[in-house]
C-alpha cells in the first residue's frame, strides 16, 4: 500500500476510536439520566401519594369543622328556642292574669 493510503487508514482509524469513545461515553450518558429518570419517577410517585393523603385529611378536616360547626348552630338554635318558649310563657301569664 502507499503510503498516503496507510496515512488515510490510520486516520480512519483514530476517527473509529474516538466516534467508540463517544458513543461509550454518550451511553454512560444515556444509562445515567435513565437512573435518574427512575429516581425521580419514583420521588414523584411518593409526592403524588403524600398529596392524595393531604388532600384526604384536609377533606376530613373541613368536614369536622361543618360538623362543629353544625353542633354550635343547633346549641344557638335550642337557645332561641328556649328563649320564645319563656317570652310565650310570659304572654300567657300575663294573659291570664
Amino acid at each position: 500500500m502507499s503510503k498516503v493510503l496507510l496515512d488515510q487508514l490510520a486516520e480512519i482509524q483514530q476517527k473509529i476510536k474516538r466516534l467508540k469513545q463517544l458513543l461509550e461515553s454518550e451511553q454512560s450518558k444515556i444509562q445515567n439520566l435513565e437512573i435518574k429518570l427512575a429516581k425521580l419517577e419514583s420521588e414523584l410517585d411518593t409526592q403524588k401519594n403524600a398529596n392524595k393523603e393531604l388532600e384526604e385529611t384536609n377533606k376530613i378536616s373541613k368536614l369536622a369543622n361543618a360538623i362543629t360547626l353544625s353542633h354550635t348552630d343547633v346549641k344557638e338554635h335550642k337557645r332561641l328556642i328556649n328563649q320564645y318558649i319563656r317570652e310565650i310563657d310570659t304572654c300567657i301569664r300575663l294573659l291570664s292574669d
